[in-house]
């Protein structure tokens, strides 16, 4: 069975079981739990589908002067963790931003959009700022990664369900990448001005990015992506997608590409 945590491929039955057996435990752990005082801080965290411009938000947003970047995707806050150990590794991602003269930071993890009541018990006043994408773009650039068809689509259903089954007041920003990469500067300063932080030129005239440091995996590839000048790619789908991929699509995605107020 697969779980909305997955992210290129269902989980083996062994590590379904391994992950069950810490949610449980992790329910017994967290029992009594009490949350970070951040009030002097800005905690932002980027969420949404992989492949949907995650990185590409983070790492303009990490070049804010007033946010120190988290260079990775932590899946701190998934239920196979404990809520005491993410709280601690928050702790010293504020004692860095502190130290570093930062307000606040940003971290990304598109899964977390999973994880919001989590993150929330942890830190309450979290910032949420979701990205979306039209799915049939995302779609192509899951096949370019060797990601089976109906797993790929199903996930953008189910991470995107996620977003907007919750209040839009929930969410600091809800960016749509389309606007993202046709309008940068003015959807920027949009997101800047619902998480109160200052906007900056550099943030879009830089080629610094938070996970420069990372040489291999997936993220390797989205560090060289995020390094080059915002382009607008958006409609790819339509030279990349085959009539089976897109009837595939069409008959499990539809309703949440209306929700999204794609045009199908």
């Amino acid at each position: 069975m697969a779980s909305k945590f997955d992210l290129v491929r269902p989980a083996s039955l062994p590590e379904q079981l391994r992950i069950k057996g810490l949610q449980t435990l992790n329910l017994i752990n967290d029992f009594g739990f009490q949350p970070l005082d951040f009030s002097d801080l800005k905690p932002v965290f980027v969420v949404g589908c992989g492949h949907s411009g995650t990185s590409l938000l983070a790492t303009i947003l990490g070049r804010c002067p007033d946010l120190m970047h988290i260079g990775y995707e932590s899946g701190l806050f998934f239920p196979s963790k404990n809520l005491r150990t993410a709280k601690e590794v928050t702790r010293a991602w504020a004692n860095l931003a502190r130290q570093g003269g930062f307000s606040g930071f940003v971290e990304k993890t598109p899964k977390h959009v999973h994880a919001i009541d989590r993150i929330l018990r942890v830190v309450p006043n979290a910032r949420f700022v979701a990205i979306t994408r039209d799915g049939r773009d995302v779609l192509a650039s899951f096949l370019k990664r060797g990601v089976d068809r109906d797993f790929a689509i199903k996930r953008w259903v189910t991470d995107n369900e996620a977003m907007v089954s919750r209040p839009d007041a929930q969410f600091s920003a809800i960016v749509r990448y389309e606007s993202l990469v046709s309008d940068t500067e003015h959807v920027v300063r949009q997101v800047c001005e619902a998480i109160e932080v200052p906007y900056a030129d550099s943030m879009l005239h830089s080629d610094g990015s938070g996970y420069n440091w990372i040489k291999d995996g997936n993220m390797a590839i989205r560090a060289e992506q995020t390094r080059q000048p915002v382009y607008n790619n958006q409609g790819g789908w339509t030279s990349k997608l085959t009539q089976e991929d897109i009837t595939a699509f069409n008959r499990i995605a539809s309703a949440t590409m209306r929700k999204l107020e794609y045009d199908i």
